[in-house]
């Protein structure tokens, strides 16, 4: 709830609540690999992407061992750990994840399941991040024609609309089509609320210099 609402402390204390019962239902446990994801999402939400790191690995380790091996959620969890990676500049390791979360997905889900679509973002956005321009787009625009099929409010369709943008105009200064997208992925971001508040920050500052501050719509 915390994190729905934005007030990622409360969050926090509901997430430690959960480990705190996760660990007494049964340390190792798949409970306590539920609530260490959910303390992964709250640290990244506030921008500690390396305790996020922590809780995703070990809520990796702990689906590992207790999942079938075609289970999606360790899909998940490797993705998870992937987009931490990113964060933190370790480039190489979050590709493996992403490579990864893509066998996974490839081995237990159907083909038109928006899953897939996951690890290729990560892919590119690690790209983008590697200053790998050409290599961001192809991976962004196919993970963006994917996420396209899929439903119109999921987050991630803005994500990959925004790492799109960058990419384009970090290749060709100017881009149309990237400050499209960048128009686009801030509209996405409004539409699903404050919890998105810190990306539409993100893009307006980016934005403000390439068309003239035009973008800055109502906050």
């Amino acid at each position: 709830v915390g994190y729905r609402l934005a007030r990622h402390d409360e969050g926090a204390r509901w997430g430690e609540h959960a480990l705190a019962l996760g660990l007494r239902v049964g340390a190792g446990g798949l409970a306590e690999a539920e609530a260490r994801h959910s303390l992964g999402v709250l640290a990244d939400a506030t921008g500690d992407v390396e305790t996020a790191s922590g809780h995703y690995q070990r809520a990796f380790e702990l689906r590992a061992a207790l999942l079938p091996p075609d289970h999606p959620d360790l899909g998940i969890a490797e993705l998870n750990s992937g987009e931490a990676l990113v964060a933190l500049g370790q480039i190489n390791e979050a590709m493996v994840r992403f490579q990864r979360a893509a066998d996974q997905f490839a081995d237990a889900l159907p083909e038109e399941h928006p899953y897939h679509a996951y690890p290729i973002k990560g892919m590119g956005l690690a790209h983008l991040h590697a200053g790998a321009h050409e290599q961001a787009i192809a991976a962004l625009e196919r993970a963006l024609a994917l996420l396209e099929r899929g439903p119109p409010n999921d987050p991630e369709r803005a994500e990959a609309r925004w790492g799109l943008a960058r990419a384009l105009m970090s290749e060709t200064p100017g881009d149309a089509r990237g400050l499209t997208l960048a128009g686009e992925a801030r509209a996405q971001f409004m539409a699903l609320g404050d919890d998105y508040r810190h990306r539409i920050e993100e893009i307006d500052a980016w934005l403000e210099p390439r068309q003239g501050g035009a973008s800055a719509g109502a906050r």
